[in-house]
């Protein structure tokens, strides 16, 4: 049976382990810095404050505590161990007098992510569209090729890089660069592609070799450029007149291959030389010397006046424009 005689004698004991579990609360307590014993981190170094939980210090001691430098961090995708000893090491005497708690080892990974090739095409097509002069209603796509998913450290920012002074018709090279940081990591060549509506000329009816093509023949659509063939015609007037050398079907765009435009001018006549410069025009009379010329040709002429030889481009039928060889 306890008595209450010894129940008071026991009390001053239970008084004393209070105040050593108290002692040890106060000795215990202060700045301590926890590491973790596994992390992931993005930069390229690896800094105290990226693996390690930090209390106890003021807010300036603090930054600095956390930009202490581990050392580097590993590749993307692979891990690097440090021990214990090393941690130890690295961290003597520079750690604001706080307690530190390690662990027997720190695993460090460093960690990746993937740009989807599918949201940098989109991203190109977009600053394409608002860069580009052309009404989007003459754009019939834009395309890009050789654009693959691209695996970075985590943390990266990726940008697109469009050429300064482009026209943006055809090829328009681009660069997707990545930044991890303050620096370049990679960059990937991009090739983008506008195509345009244009008009072209097609046979409206069959067409046979030797035949002479008149205007109700000839039919006018407006496709996307890459779809015509090389060296089709762009001017439809090269057409009217015109023989055909190569049979043709309907549908079948008309090329410089296919047909002989015919001759505005020949040996002997008698054209008109025109040269402009600016909105001033001079004309005189010529001869031509070439053999004959079709629309946009280069002939040779005299002029009559000077009987000097020139060369000119032939205007329409009986008139060449005179600028150079």
């Amino acid at each position: 049976m306890i008595t209450r005689t010894h129940m008071l004698d026991r009390k001053p004991g239970w008084i004393l382990a209070g105040l050593i579990w108290l002692w040890a609360g106060v000795a215990t307590a202060g700045p301590t810095i926890t590491l973790q014993d596994q992390v992931e981190v993005t930069s390229p170094r690896v800094h105290l404050g990226a693996v390690a939980r930090i209390e106890g210090l003021s807010r300036a001691a603090r930054v600095k505590v956390a930009q202490l430098d581990l050392g580097p961090a590993p590749r993307p995708g692979l891990s690097r161990v440090l021990s214990k000893a090393y941690l130890k090491t690295r961290l003597a005497g520079r750690t604001a007098g706080a307690r530190l708690r390690l662990p027997e080892r720190l695993v460090i990974t460093r960690g990746t992510r993937t740009v989807r090739a599918s949201g940098v095409e989109a991203t190109i097509k977009a600053q394409i569209e608002e860069a580009m002069p052309h009404p989007s209603a003459e754009v019939a796509e834009i395309r890009v090729a050789h654009l693959t998913d691209a695996t970075v450290p985590g943390g990266t920012t990726t940008r697109v890089v469009l050429p300064e002074g482009s026209d943006f018709v055809g090829l328009v090279p681009v660069r997707v660069e990545h930044y991890a940081g303050e620096g370049q990591i990679r960059t990937q060549h991009v090739e983008a592609y506008v195509d345009l509506y244009v008009d072209a000329w097609q046979a409206g009816v069959p067409l046979r070799v030797g035949a002479e093509i008149t205007e109700d023949m000839i039919r006018q659509v407006r496709v996307p450029q890459s779809s015509l063939p090389h060296g089709y015609v762009e001017d439809p007037q090269v057409l009217l007149g015109a023989r055909v050398i190569a049979q043709m079907a309907p549908g079948d765009v008309f090329r410089t291959s296919t047909v002989k435009p015919a001759p505005l001018v020949r040996r002997g006549d008698r054209v008109r030389l025109v040269v402009r410069h600016g909105g001033l025009m001079v004309a005189a009379w010529g001869e031509m010397l070439s053999y004959e010329g079709a629309l946009g040709a280069q002939v040779q002429a005299r002029n009559l006046s000077s009987n000097t030889l020139v060369y000119g481009r032939v205007a329409g039928p009986g008139e060449l424009l005179v600028g150079g060889r």
